[in-house]
């Protein structure tokens, strides 16, 4: 592992269930439907877990 010293300010994920990016950030940037603020990861990720557990009761 490597420590930069300043540490680069910006930090994304992506995720391919989501389909989209999280930026964490604390300046505003422009979200869309594949571009999200960090905030917005969990709920997806738990919107992303229900649809499945639908999809298995269904079956």
């Amino acid at each position: 592992m490597t420590i930069r010293k300043p540490s680069k300010k910006g930090r994304a994920i992506v995720e391919t269930d989501t389909d989209g990016g999280y930026v964490m950030s604390e300046k505003d940037i422009e979200e869309s439907a594949h571009v999200k603020k960090f905030d917005k990861f969990i709920v997806d990720i738990k919107a992303i877990h229900e649809a499945k557990m639908q999809t298995r009761n269904i079956h």
